[in-house]
């Protein structure tokens, strides 16, 4: 199957850093739109052999998903549903996302990092004298307090590099139609993004139904698909009967179901 696999292993190795916004994308598009993975499903059963990456290319223009790396998610999907324990066609996959990958990198434990530099620490040579306690305690919180600032960006880098987590950001204070809008809910530009690609929802029907401006859900999907280096379908392009009361109860189904999965994704 010479060229097949070939085109299946060029894979964009690079873009694994990236797993963690990359992995919360597909999660948001499983409860909008089951669609698209039942769609891949179909594909898969279509050919006897593993999809050359054209041909998944091709199968990814309809749902607007045809950045490289989405193509390799689609790829290492295919391939683990065909061998893998589950065959549920229940999720998007990647062996750099599965449970135990995320476990064979978990990074430096905080008590190896303290452990680690706390031995080449001099305290000084305090001997007792009550007069110059106050100095060196206060010489000792700051050697602590130091080596504790440095264990925990240490453990927090590592961990960012390894795809276990996402980098915090401070979140954005948009401008809101009414002071009583909703709450936003933490993978709410996901959903945005992934109902804009894959329903063909506008961002104007989008704004309407969160109650934000249309500005605000605009600079929320350019934001997070210059992040997932992906390209945005044209805006002019919408599905006319996506209003925006049917994207409210879509959103309130699918965050709904991020509740109700939290912890299970937490672990």
């Amino acid at each position: 199957m010479g060229s097949g696999n070939g085109g299946k292993r060029h894979r964009i190795q690079k873009a694994v850093t990236n797993l963690p916004v990359q992995a919360r994308f597909l999660a948001a598009i499983l409860p909008l739109n089951p669609a698209v993975l039942q769609s891949l499903k179909e594909l898969s059963n279509a050919l006897r052999r593993q999809p050359q990456r054209r041909e998944l290319k091709r199968w990814a223009r309809q749902w607007n998903l045809s950045a490289d790396w989405l193509i390799d998610w689609f790829d290492y999907t295919i391939e683990w549903q065909r061998k893998g324990p589950s065959r549920r066609w229940d999720r998007f996959y990647h062996p750099e996302w599965s449970p135990r990958a995320r476990f064979e990198r978990i990074p430096t434990t905080i008590d190896e990092a303290i452990k680690r530099r706390i031995g080449g620490v001099d305290f000084g040579n305090w001997l007792g004298d009550q007069q110059t306690r106050s100095t060196a305690r206060r010489s000792a919180v700051r050697a602590f307090q130091r080596i504790l600032r440095e264990s925990l960006d240490e453990v927090a880098a590592s961990a960012i590099r390894a795809g276990l987590f996402e980098p915090r950001r401070r979140r954005s204070r948009g401008r809101t139609k009414k002071s009583l809008a909703p709450r936003r809910f933490e993978n709410e530009a996901f959903l945005w993004l992934a109902g804009y690609q894959t329903r063909g929802w506008s961002r104007e029907r989008i704004a309407e139904a969160v109650e934000v401006h249309r500005n605000a859900v605009g600079m929320g999907i350019r934001r997070l698909s210059a992040e997932l280096k992906m390209e945005l379908r044209p805006d002019r392009l919408y599905d006319k009967n996506q209003t925006a009361e049917t994207i409210l109860c879509e959103l309130k189904a699918a965050r709904a179901d991020e509740c109700a999965n939290r912890s299970l994704l937490e672990e």
